[in-house]
């Protein structure tokens, strides 16, 4: 946590200093701010200083469009206090290029829960442990669309494949009646479960350890292949092809079954597949060295 302290008063203030240490609300907060910079409704110094004054309950008593000694003052207060807030972006290159990126380090859910009309509707847990494969896959279509197209309408989907009314189970033939009431939650809870789904997907294609109990730890990375023209920074691999291939192979089931299937049990699978397809490519390398001796 950034600490603030005020010698004037003896007030000592505190405010998050990345995703992960925000409460729901300051969460909130931050995702309005960053999609109105993400769709350039504003630039990063008017995100940064907003983002102070909503994080620390701040109200303006000084007029900085008067050209005043207090006012400059003010305003060269706020703007140093406000690089704090620089904690919560890193430095990625795309395409040759330095970009300014969110940190993506919350793979805990802030927005579990969400109210939409009267009910509530509930989503992933942390790191997308309880999704579907098939919802992955969906989820994984409208993120990227988004990010491509910057229309809302792809973060409604996304939504709307990742979270259902409480009591009821994910029915993908059901996502487009739900779309009309996606459409009126507020953007920045729309936005807050995009960056989480990204981080989650950040977290997937990185994670080289991944724990399945009994002492047995998953390489995931060897799945994805990382691509210059990616914009979101995400790895990814051929997700739609790969439900075909295993729908054929009636290890799952049909294809809905194989979709409605538990997205860690698939990648588990498909880790061990890897592994043994790169074991007959050693072994045949290795008879075709030993025949040529």
């Amino acid at each position: 946590m950034h600490k603030l302290e005020i010698k004037q008063t003896g007030l000592t203030l505190t405010f998050p200093e990345s995703i992960a240490e925000c409460t729901r609300e300051q969460y909130l907060m931050f995702t309005d701010l960053n999609f109105k910079f993400f769709t350039g409704l504003i630039n990063f110094s008017e995100l940064k200083v907003q983002l102070l004054y909503k994080l620390l309950d701040m109200k303006r008593k000084v007029n900085l469009k008067k050209q005043s000694e207090e006012a400059a003052q003010v305003a060269e207060n706020v703007w140093r206090i406000s690089e704090l807030l620089e904690s919560f972006y890193e430095l990625k290159i795309f395409k040759g290029k330095k970009a300014r990126a969110v940190q993506l380090d919350h793979i805990d859910n802030h927005l579990e829960i969400i109210e939409v009309g009267d009910q509530k509707w509930r989503g992933p847990k942390a790191a997308l442990a309880n999704i579907s494969f098939g919802q992955y896959l969906a989820g994984n279509d409208a993120f990227h669309d988004f990010h491509s197209t910057k229309d809302v309408e792809f973060l409604d989907l996304l939504v709307a494949h990742l979270y259902v009314p409480e009591g009821k189970h994910y029915n993908p033939e059901l996502v487009d009646q739900r779309l009309e009431a996606v459409a009126q939650i507020d953007v920045a809870v729309k936005y807050g479960v995009c960056l989480f789904f990204q981080a989650c997907q950040q977290w997937i294609a990185t994670n080289n350890a991944l724990d399945i109990g009994g002492g047995h730890l998953v390489d995931l990375t060897v799945l994805f292949k990382k691509s210059e023209s990616n914009t979101t920074g995400v790895p990814g691999i051929g997700l739609k092809s790969t439900l075909y291939d295993l729908a054929e192979t009636q290890v799952f089931g049909d294809l809905n079954q194989t979709a409605a299937h538990n997205l860690f049990e698939i990648l588990v699978f498909l880790v061990t597949k890897h592994h043994e397809a790169e074991k007959l490519k050693r072994d045949a390398k290795s008879k075709r060295t030993a025949g040529i001796r």
